[in-house]
This record gives structure tokens, sequence and C-alpha cells, in this order.
């Protein structure tokens, strides 16, 4: 939100009586590795290599550092994915008994029991980077095939449901990006995600540096009518 600056008058206050500042949120990469293979990706791949994966004792110094200075909520992502950081539900659970808040980026491929109860106890926000309205253009924006789309789907539905059954405060949603490839789904993502009852769908464009050609004026206007129909979805 463009208002969200109000809430921190004191921060504005700071910066303005001595010039510096320390953030309130610092977004926090937990690995590289990732277990989908997304053609336009800028991490750095599938393998587990040496050094790819922050270990918990140097994450915990993270957190307890940037803790002294002030920061209040954690973006947890990573060039990979942070499910597989196999301590991602101990993250969580530590971020929120410092007192401190955190969300969450995944694909939500691959979720355990543990993780997913770290995630509705814990964090305020998880957002699934899904970029598909069903498996065919899963497999063209995440190069995976259709069971990997709907055991994605499944996490979903289960993470809602768990959220609804003991009433937490998290906002689930669904990123699509936008491109010439996928701007035909605009509109069944949407009604996707409403199905699935989740709090909201993010959609924005892809990079032109993620490889991906501008859009033509025909594709523009259909995509334009595809976000007109978002909004008359009940």
């Amino acid at each position: 939100s463009s208002f969200k600056l109000f809430k921190h008058l004191d921060k504005v206050n700071e910066w303005y009586e001595n010039g510096d500042i320390y953030p309130l949120q610092a977004d926090l990469d937990l690995t590289n590795v990732c277990n989908e293979r997304c053609p336009l990706c800028i991490g750095t791949g599938l393998d587990n290599k040496e050094n790819s994966i922050i270990p918990f004792e140097k994450v915990k110094d993270i957190i307890y550092q940037l803790k002294e200075i002030g920061i209040k909520s954690f973006g947890l992502g990573g060039g990979g994915d942070p499910s597989l950081h196999p301590k991602l539900a101990d993250i969580i659970r530590l971020i929120k008994a410092e007192g401190m808040e955190s969300g969450i980026y995944t694909n939500c491929y691959k979720l355990s029991d543990d993780v997913i109860d770290a995630i509705i106890n814990c964090c305020t926000y998880l957002r699934v980077s899904l970029d598909a309205d069903g498996p065919e253009l899963y497999k063209i924006t995440h190069g995976m095939d259709e069971k990997a789309f709907y055991a994605v789907i499944a996490n979903v539905k289960k993470l809602v449901s768990l959220k609804h059954k003991f009433n937490k405060d998290i906002a689930i949603g669904i990123n699509f990006l936008v491109g010439p490839h996928t701007y035909k789904g605009i509109y069944n993502a949407a009604k996707l995600s409403k199905e699935l009852g989740v709090d909201y769908i993010r959609i924005r464009p892809f990079y032109n540096n993620s490889g991906v050609k501008s859009t033509t004026e025909e594709e523009s206007k259909i995509m334009n009518d595809q976000l007109s129909n978002c909004f008359t979805l009940q």
C-alpha cells in the first residue's frame, strides 16, 4: 500500500532528524536450490551445490543481528525455493519466538506437514508462485508436469483449510507473471484463485531482462480485456 509509510512515522522522523535509518524488513534468501524448472528463472538451478544453502547456525546469527538493529520482519525467499532449506520450519518459528514477523514466497510444490504447521501458526503472509491457470500453462512456466501442478493445488487447498479451521490471520495469495506466453491465462488464473479461497491474486509483468519480448498491441488488448473480466468474478 502507498499509505504503509504512515504506519511508521517514527522512522520517517528518525530519517528526517538523522539522515540515516535501518530498514524495518529484511529479505532473507535461504537457498539457491530449487525443485522446479522454470525456464526464465534467474535462480542458480536444481543442483544442491556446495554453499547453496545457508547453514542454520548462520541463519540464526543473521536473525539475531538484524533484530538488534531494529528489523521487525523477514521475507523468506531465495534464488531457489525456501522449502528446500532443511530447517525452514525452525527458522519460521525462531523469527516468531524473537517477536518478529515473517512471510514466505514459495512454489508450494513440496511442503512438509511441519513446514505447513509453522507457516500457518507463525507467518503473516504466504505468496505462491503459480503463474498458471492449469497444468498445460504450468508446464510452460514452471517446466513441471501435471502431477506437480496438482500437488501445488492440493497444498494451497490444505493451507487455506487450516487457516480457516484455526482462524489464523495469515494472508494467502497467488502470484501470476504476465508475458506473451501467459497473458491468455489471466482470467482463468484469477478464477482458479477465487475457487481455491485464497485472499488475493497478484498479477504483474515479467521483466524484459528475463528474456521476455514486449507484448504486441493485439496482445495488450487481450490482456486488458482479461484483467477487466477479473473484476466480474464473484
